[in-house]
């Protein structure tokens, strides 16, 4: 998607920061008090606190060094000054390109990393901290829900900054949005309702039961089971079609909002998400294609600009890691993935010259025939880019 698919992928990489929310404090004062609690909130990967940089080789300075670092960089994005409260900046950058938006991928990847960290963390005053982030976000995406925009439909990608609806020219619908913040919500209600005393919080803002909805998981869920069939815009938000990365997260959405509905006490609802999940399975494997070797991003293309003649794309190893649910369905260990991600390893091995005469691995691109600089799209090749090289990182880990 970008430049505004930055904060989403850093947020879900192998040595993934924790992102962490905001106050209510704006201006400089409260972005001094947001970066010392970003710096306070910060543990060790270990999951203890910080240790002796003795004890540490190099790798582990480094990471315990860009650990404080990315998580003060992100949080300064999550309801920054001049913002609605729960807004997530794809970028602070506002010209040359302008990505001060909310995309509605981008926020739900961030806030799923406040989540881990919610989840993971021991402290009482943290845990209020980040619950008062993700219920800024809630309410903040609640309100995209009900704001009319140029789709029609919760497959809008983005918003302005104050919530207020985008109406410039951009490959809209996308439907991965609402199914990622519906996979994030749900972990998030599922955890409360372990924790036990928040399920009039939970019925409220996150899954009411009703059809139609007016909770923000329960609304995502419907758009996401009745419209999982369209034809929408991919992740880089260039090609119109089917995707893989698309519906490996409605897939995941769908299995993890039925079993939500269950506890929920919507039987009926429950088993609509399992059937329609059951549907994207078979569908799935079609985009293997036996004769390359590899699984293809996008099938049925009907519009948007179309270079991809190789099928190729690492939004596949995306997709994955995005949408996989444990189980053994196209999981990162699976032989259809990994043929895929060697295929890509040669081609962009072959096609950067930094690649040629390095030991330290394969510096990776969005898709082999990417014009994209980041700024501009011209004649010349794409590029290297930090957040797909650091997705290989995570599919190796995993």
């Amino acid at each position: 998607m970008k430049g505004a698919f930055l904060k989403g992928m850093v947020a879900v990489v192998s040595l993934s920061v924790w992102v962490l929310g905001c106050t209510q404090e704006q201006g400089s004062e409260g972005v001094k008090a947001k970066m010392a609690s970003a710096s306070r909130l910060v543990r060790s990967p270990r999951g203890g606190h910080v240790q002796s940089v003795e004890a540490f080789s190099d790798l582990d300075r480094w990471i315990e060094r860009q650990l404080v670092k990315s998580t003060e960089g992100l949080f300064a994005n999550v309801s920054p000054p001049g913002a609605a409260l729960g807004s997530v900046a794809a970028s602070p950058s506002k010209q040359d390109p302008d990505y001060f938006f909310h995309w509605v991928r981008d926020s739900a990847l961030v806030m799923s990393v406040v989540m881990d960290r919610y989840a993971r963390s021991s402290s009482s005053g943290d845990r209020d901290f980040l619950f008062k982030v993700l219920d800024q976000y809630i309410d903040f995406s609640r309100m995209n829900q009900d704001t009319p925009n140029l789709s029609g439909s919760e497959g809008e990608p983005k918003f302005n900054m104050d919530g207020t609806a985008f109406t410039g020219e951009w490959g809209r619908p996308q439907n991965d949005g609402p199914a990622l913040r519906a996979i994030t919500l749900t972990r998030f209600a599922k955890l409360l309702l372990a924790q036990g005393g928040h399920e009039e919080y939970i019925r409220s803002k996150l899954y009411d039961g009703l059809f139609p909805g007016h909770s923000l998981i329960k609304r995502d869920l419907e758009f996401v089971s009745h419209y999982w069939r369209d034809h929408c815009f991919d992740l880089w938000e260039e090609s119109k079609g089917d995707h893989f990365y698309t519906k490996m997260v409605q897939r995941r959405s769908l299995l993890d909002g039925a079993d939500l509905a269950d506890r929920l006490g919507d039987a009926q609802a429950a088993a609509w998400y399992r059937a329609q999940a059951q549907a994207i399975e078979v569908e799935i494997p079609k985009y293997w294609d036996a004769g390359r070797g590899y699984l293809v991003e996008t099938l049925n293309w009907t519009g948007g600009n179309y270079r991809k003649v190789s099928g190729l794309d690492v939004a596949v190893i995306l997709g994955v890691l995005h949408g996989s649910r444990g189980d053994s369905f196209f999981s990162p260990g699976s032989d259809f993935v990994v043929a895929t991600a060697e295929k890509l390893r040669e081609a962009f091995h072959g096609l950067y010259p930094v690649n040629h005469n390095s030991s330290l691995g394969t510096a990776i691109g969005r898709y082999p025939e990417d014009i994209y600089d980041g700024v501009t799209v011209g004649d010349h090749p794409g590029n290297p880019w930090v957040l797909a090289t650091l997705a290989y990182a995570e599919l190796y880990y995993r």
